[in-house]
């Protein structure tokens, strides 16, 4: 995991942003006040202590306005999949505050060096999050689902099958999903391979073809254009991308 990218916006008026498809991990925490999103083309409005949780491919789109608002923006890297709803609702709770009042503290006064502790950080951070929400109950429909999915990467899954193992329609599935999420259930599987197959490429211990078979598609050629579609480079020359710049 790596920080790219760190910004305590301090009772300041927000400024729209264009709508962009991001190719890094997106994680912003409302202190106080509100922001307007379009994730996906889905509005979604974070208040105080709420926080919006971007992966990459993801579109994002902000609402400027002429209220102040009191929000922390990070960007991150990281060679595993990240597994956070969009909307994360009441995420400032628990310990957080106290973390990012001294992620602050580091990426101020540590300059040019704080990028690898406010790194740690950043770890802390998203642990204590993922714990605050383990304490919530979250539906048994979307938890199912999404060990069916991760359980079953080596396949080809279709809503209809996801909806048969849940004993549910298949519109009522993905609308349940799509609510928590912020994703349909196919768009959160095609996720789930990309990051998979960005770890399986990144481990370096398997041949692409290999990687291919193991994320259920049908022959190389396939998820070679799957890949590309979705991470921007074929997965040969990611792969030399990245490893490249680990071993630097």
């Amino acid at each position: 995991m790596q920080l790219t990218f760190y910004k305590h916006q301090k009772d300041v008026i927000v400024r729209s942003l264009n709508k962009m498809q991001i190719n890094f991990y997106e994680l912003t925490l409302v202190l106080r006040g509100s922001l307007r999103y379009e994730i996906n083309d889905n509005p979604i409005t974070l208040n105080d202590k709420d926080a919006i949780f971007l992966k990459p491919n993801d579109f994002r789109k902000r609402k400027g306005g002429i209220e102040t608002a009191d929000y922390i923006s990070i960007h991150f890297l990281s060679d595993k999949p990240v597994d956070l709803p969009t909307k994360i609702r009441g995420a400032i709770r628990s310990g957080v505050p106290a973390l990012l009042m001294c992620t602050d503290k580091i990426w101020d006064d540590l300059q040019p060096n704080a990028q690898l502790t406010s790194t740690y950080a950043l770890q802390c951070l998203l642990e204590y999050i993922r714990c605050n929400l383990s304490k919530k109950d979250e539906s048994p429909v979307i938890t199912s689902a999404k060990t069916y999915m991760h359980a079953n990467l080596n396949k080809k899954i279709t809503v209809d099958e996801v909806a048969a193992y849940l004993h549910f329609s298949p519109s009522y599935c993905n609308a349940v999903f799509k609510k928590a999420t912020g994703y349909p259930i196919l768009t959160y599987l095609m996720q789930l391979r990309v990051e998979e197959a960005k770890r399986l490429l990144l481990s370096d211990e398997y041949a692409l073809q290999e990687i291919s078979q193991m994320l259920g598609f049908e022959n190389y050629n396939y998820f070679s254009r799957f890949f590309k579609k979705h991470a921007g480079l074929p997965p040969s020359e990611y792969k030399q991308k990245f490893l490249i710049q680990a071993n630097e």
